[in-house]
């Protein structure tokens, strides 16, 4: 009897077991998988963006950053170095720029080149090829993790908005920080107890988005209000040490940083 109650049952067993959640080895390749297949995807749509923008190369703003940290970290010379300004000028606007032009000057500090380190060593067409899939899969991709509820017709869309489309063009770092500040508000903001890890991430993010004062200062202060009101520790140790580290940084690259920005 045993036994026949075994045999007949065991299918549901089975389907109860199905309904388990995933043990961490499914989960672990799984999460694999997703990586494998992402940078699958981004590669291919690197390839792709080469191709269709061969011979007329975006990012204006990009070449800026590009240029100035390969003079830093290639040539050794300061990012602010006039003559690193007009290779800037020549390569894009093939002479000097005149009276009432934008000089493209590096206009962050040494800490600001942190995100394109890793295009350094690319050929500009490579490097602008990869910073805009870059930019188009942060567009789609985090507001679809922050905001899971939205219509993904609504989060597809926003690269096709005008802010949007003109930082993908440029390449530059107001979109970056935009996604910062978004992340921080939902993810540290908004919950009620939110995870230590994310406020160690948050902090050192915010702490890079300081590279432009005049467009963060505001949320900088109410992200400091509610950290003395909430208790979030973790975010301020963070910004604060990550900041500090930044600060370092600049000067052992440019010592003379402050007065030459």
């Amino acid at each position: 009897m045993r036994g026949g109650f075994e045999k007949q049952n065991l299918p549901s067993f089975l389907f109860m077991a199905s309904l388990l959640p995933p043990t961490p080895k499914k989960i672990q390749s799984s999460a694999l998988l997703a990586i494998v297949l992402l940078v699958l995807v981004a590669g291919g749509l690197v390839f792709a963006v080469h191709r269709l923008l061969a011979g007329n190369t975006l990012g204006i703003d990009l070449f800026v950053f590009w240029n100035s940290g390969r003079a830093m970290l290639v040539q050794g010379l300061s990012p602010y170095d006039p003559a690193v300004n007009q290779q800037v000028q020549m390569a894009i606007f093939g002479r000097l720029a005149q009276a009432g032009e934008d000089p493209m000057l590096y206009a962050f500090p040494p800490y600001g080149l942190l995100p394109v380190i890793a295009l350094l060593p690319l050929p500009f067409d490579w490097a602008q090829a990869v910073w805009f899939v870059f930019y188009l899969l942060a567009a789609c991709s985090l507001p679809y993790l922050l905001f899971p509820r939205a219509p993904r017709w609504l989060i597809l869309t926003l690269p096709v908005l005008y802010p949007v489309t003109f930082a993908l063009i440029l390449g530059n770092y107001v979109f970056l920080i935009g996604l910062i500040l978004l992340f921080t508000c939902v993810l540290v903001v908004l919950p009620p107890a939110p995870e230590r890890k994310w406020q160690f991430l948050a902090g050192v993010l915010l702490a890079w988005s300081t590279i432009k004062p005049q467009f963060v200062w505001l949320y900088l202060a109410f992200f400091a209000l509610y950290t003395l009101r909430s208790r979030r520790w973790a975010l301020a140790a963070s910004f604060g040490s990550a900041l500090a580290s930044m600060l370092l940084l600049s000067w052992l690259l440019v010592p003379s940083w402050v007065t030459d920005w």
